[in-house]
């Protein structure tokens, strides 16, 4: 059977045997928009607070239209929850965005994704990195 929970655990703690000082970043399930299970059953790692998830957010995971409320409300079930939780850990939102190509001629801008993303993560402190693809990603 597949433990993801287990595997980042044996993964985290092997880094942590060889470079201490480093932090060990671990994603969620169902590209990375599901961190459901760490309210459950966190990643505890030999040296303590060295645990960051990653969370992702695309505009193919997220119902096109919602309110603010229910988008965020969204985010805090799939992975916010984690700030607030008995054993909080730092999150980074590593990926979001929307696809398209280009070349096709298909250009979706998703200004409400974006606008509401970053309206959450100023409103909850949290950190994201940003990268753009210019008509390369595929499906």
């Amino acid at each position: 059977a597949t433990d993801w929970h287990a595997a980042a655990q044996r993964a985290g703690n092997a880094i942590l045997a060889v470079a201490p000082d480093l932090l060990v970043v671990v994603d969620g399930l169902s590209y990375s928009t599901d961190l459901k299970g760490v309210a459950g059953k966190p990643v505890v790692l030999s040296v303590p607070n060295k645990v960051v998830y990653s969370a992702h957010d695309y505009s193919w995971t997220t119902q096109a239209g919602l309110s603010y409320e229910d988008f965020a409300a969204a985010l805090t079930t799939g992975w916010g929850y984690i700030l607030n939780s008995s054993a909080p850990a730092p999150i980074w939102v590593s990926e979001f965005g929307e696809w398209h190509d280009p070349a096709k001629g298909e250009l979706k801008p998703e200004a409400w994704l974006q606008s509401r993303l970053l309206r959450y993560l100023r409103e909850n402190d949290l950190d994201f990195a940003y990268w753009r693809g210019d008509g390369t990603e595929s499906r």
